[in-house]
């Protein structure tokens, strides 16, 4: 995800699922055409020429400003295939936790009904033996005790009472019988069609990165090419036009994360008045509209607006304030008087600050260890292919599920479920330490990260570069950043 992204190929995916090592082999994109850049001769006629010198200095940062942007958007690609994967692995536990789930209660509704069925034969005999022909000895025993025969009655009746209650608990357990049956078909389907869905995933996303680290290694070798020439043409050095042309890059990433801060804050600015503005709206605002200023490299949330004086100190005077005691009858001639009151300023509703500021968060502490947690695991490798969830390696969810349990939160598992299980949401622009951020929308949300101060959050990045604390500007994928943060 950042343009520092590894120049080497990515190992083969091996996924567990079904319960046996599924090998998912590749199928490499298109690579990216490569650029025309200038010949070795184009640079040497060139320094006898200012005017093409300084076209062909134009047309070489072009260049790597393209090869930057293509390195980025296939950055962006392999992290949400990455996302795209990690939700369908937890979409297969969801489906292998359900079928284990119905299978063990169809194992017990056939106990149950294999119980109900042998007490149902053994009710039946004891009734057909008590309630059949009484042999004549009964008789003789009716004579020396009727009351034998009254109670041998009432314990046939008894048994048929106890029939009809175990016949009933019998049919009721063949019904459940059959209902967990196909129940627990149903979810080994669905398990196997989420395995299938795993496996085209995890496919799909060492595709995407094997893509990426290939343009690495192209557009690697063409910058080194620019850089070199741009070197001649400017008189300078390699390492110089590097370090040159690192900077630029780097203030078109600064400049992008200021107007995606600058963009939030409008879109909850306009929210707070009553207006309608999408994020792809404020993203457009341009630098001559005031309300949406660039803010500093920093993303803590800018200082709020001053405090709105009280209405006293902005209370018009009211118009009739006479010096004198007005006359009892209150003469006509005094009616002019409160004719200023018109083109005076009439009080207007003081809106509140906009934005206003987020409720801090109801477990501080908590969030505090889970910041620490993320932070002692800066250098740990990213782990995705078996659920990184810890404690080998971490996936950007695992590692900001785990980070919150350890401070006794409790988080979904993937990145979208956790924005939406957010106790509240504040704009990007007033994010704070220990809140989430995000990339994508809706059920897109593809990768996300604990945000710990000065610009900078932690994250489970990529297989290359594991987990790391990094500056927001260095984040590929700038415009995919959600306009809202995740306060718990």
């Amino acid at each position: 995800m950042l343009p520092t992204f590894p120049a080497r190929r990515f190992p083969v995916l091996a996924a567990v699922l079904s319960g046996a090592l599924l090998t998912v082999g590749l199928t490499p994109s298109p690579a990216v055409g490569a650029p025309d850049l200038p010949s070795a001769s184009e640079i040497s006629a060139a320094k006898d020429n200012t005017a093409r010198t300084s076209q062909l200095v134009d047309e070489i940062e072009a260049i790597l400003e393209t090869a930057a942007t293509e390195l980025q958007d296939a950055q962006v690609e392999a992290m949400k295939s990455q996302g795209a994967y990690i939700d369908a692995l937890a979409e297969l536990d969801e489906r292998r936790a359900a079928a284990e789930r119905l299978s063990a209660q169809t194992q017990q509704a056939e106990d149950a009904y294999r119980a109900a069925t042998t007490e149902l034969g053994e009710l039946a005999a004891d009734i057909y033996r008590a309630g059949g022909i009484m042999p004549d000895s009964s008789l003789l025993a009716f004579a020396q005790d009727p009351r034998n025969i009254m109670y041998q009655a009432s314990t046939v009746e008894g048994m048929a009472a106890s029939q009809s209650r175990t016949v009933n608990q019998a049919e009721t357990a063949a019904s459940s019988l059959e209902s967990l049956r196909a129940d627990a078909r149903e979810a080994q389907t669905a398990a196997a069609d989420a395995a299938e869905e795993a496996t085209r995933a995890g496919a799909a996303t060492e595709s995407a990165m094997a893509a990426a680290a290939s343009l690495v290694e192209q557009k690697q070798a063409e910058r080194e090419t620019l850089v070199a020439q741009l070197a001649q043409l400017r008189d300078t050095t390699a390492a110089l036009e590097e370090q040159r042309i690192a900077g630029l890059e780097q203030e078109r990433r600064e400049a992008e994360l200021a107007r995606v801060l600058a963009a939030s804050a409008e879109v909850t600015r306009a929210a707070s008045t009553g207006q309608s503005a999408t994020p792809a709206q404020s993203a457009q605002t341009t630098p001559e509209t005031p309300a949406a200023p660039a803010p500093a490299p920093s993303p803590l949330p800018a200082p709020a607006p001053e405090p709105v004086q009280p209405p006293t100190a902005q209370r018009p005077v009211p118009a009739p304030r006479p010096t004198t005691p007005a006359p009892a009858p209150a003469p006509a001639p005094v009616a002019p008087a409160p004719a200023p009151v018109a083109p005076k300023p009439t009080p207007q509703p003081t809106p509140p600050p906009s934005p206003v500021p987020a409720p801090p968060a109801t477990n501080p502490g908590g969030v505090a260890a889970a910041v620490n947690y993320a932070r002692a695991r800066v250098g740990a490798p990213y782990f995705y292919q078996w659920g990184g969830n810890g404690p080998r390696g971490y996936d950007c969810s695992g590692l900001v599920q785990q980070a919150f349990a350890a401070g006794g939160i409790s988080l979904p598992r993937t990145a979208s479920a956790q924005f939406y299980a957010a106790r509240t949401h504040v704009p990007l622009s007033q994010v704070q330490f220990g809140d989430l951020v995000f990339w994508g929308e809706g059920a897109g949300i593809w990768h996300v990260a604990i945000y710990v101060g000065n610009n900078t959050v932690v994250n489970a990045l990529n297989p290359s570069q594991g987990i790391l604390e990094v500056n927001l500007a260095n984040m590929s994928g700038m415009g995919a950043l959600n306009p809202m943060a995740a306060r718990f």
